[in-house]
């Protein structure tokens, strides 16, 4: 791992079986961050911290003169653990949700997290995180992929970015 990361304040989170390393983006230089090769050597498995993506956290707007959750507190710059950056995953939203709260950015019982994909809504209920994604569009059925035994038809579906979904007797 690149030797200028020593020392850098992280979190690693895991949500709905996808872990993140997370980095507050008032404390780093998002910059050296996102490149893909230190990226990829954070989010190694072997001989990093291990992940499936980094998530820098960064404050946008004045909680102060907002009602809570009328407007966004924070700014999600997601990226997956080939470098590669994303518009929307929504397990590191839910944990992102919980990471602004322990970071003082936004209240628990509501905030607006602000990512590529749009503005998400979202709050903590119950001691757990909750999230209001888009509206699903109407799946398309023009996919150039052959099922395999067990599967009954897929679809592109796009819930804040695309998903293949396919429909299976068993899962």
């Amino acid at each position: 791992m690149d030797a200028t990361l020593r020392g850098v304040t992280f979190a690693k989170m895991t949500g709905s079986g996808n872990d993140f390393v997370f980095f507050d983006g008032r404390e780093v230089d998002g910059a050296g961050l996102t490149s893909p090769e230190v990226i990829r050597a954070i989010c190694s498995r072997h001989n990093g911290i291990g992940a499936d993506g980094i998530v820098i956290l960064e404050p946008i707007g004045d909680p102060d003169q907002t009602s809570p959750g009328a407007s966004v507190q924070a700014r999600i710059r997601y990226f997956n653990s080939d470098g590669t950056p994303a518009d929307l995953c929504g397990n590191a939203t839910l944990c992102s949700t919980v990471m602004a709260i322990e970071l003082g950015l936004a209240e628990a019982d509501g905030m607006g997290l602000d990512t590529p994909a749009g503005r998400i809504a979202s709050r903590v209920v119950y001691g757990l995180p909750e999230i209001s994604l888009q509206p699903v569009d109407v799946p398309t059925s023009h996919v150039a992929i052959d099922l395999v035994s067990g599967e009954q038809r897929m679809g592109l579906v796009t819930a804040g970015i695309p998903h293949l979904v396919v429909l299976c007797e068993n899962a």
